[in-house]
């Protein structure tokens, strides 16, 4: 489940909540994928703001909520979020207010390398951004 400020594991089997929902962001929440290569061990968030942030959820049998990566700053609209194969595609999508300025303009498909983010930032070119695509 997820809520504005916050995100969380309900076990319907067990009808229960099994650990405090995470939090610690400001900007709200627009989308929430569930990273697959990882076994649902980490997610992925897409921010109001164009923030985009990773938490890992479990560190061996433990359950935790650690704020792991953020991705570059590449928009200020927020994302509509997709994961595949190691990489995650995402689209700025316009909100409801700026969607009438937002439709003669290009838009724009980023893929994000998560490998490259683990492997983390050095002095050289990053290559978190492994393609960026205007339509």
């Amino acid at each position: 489940f997820y809520s504005s400020h916050s995100f969380g594991y309900f076990s319907s089997s067990q009808i229960e909540v099994s650990q405090p929902p995470c939090t610690g962001w400001n900007s709200p929440l627009h989308d929430l994928i569930i990273d697959p290569t990882n076994a649902g061990a980490r997610v992925i968030l897409a921010l109001e703001d164009g923030d985009v942030l990773v938490f890992t959820t479990s560190s061996g049998k433990s359950k935790t909520c650690d704020l792991t990566l953020k991705f570059p700053h590449v928009s200020g609209l927020p994302f509509k979020l997709q994961g595949f194969r190691g990489q995650v595609l995402g689209i700025p999508v316009p909100s409801e207010e700026t969607q009438a300025e937002a439709k003669g303009a290009a838009r724009d498909l980023f893929v994000f390398n998560l490998m490259a983010m683990d492997a983390g930032y050095g002095v050289g070119p990053s290559k978190a951004v492994a393609l960026q695509a205007s339509f």
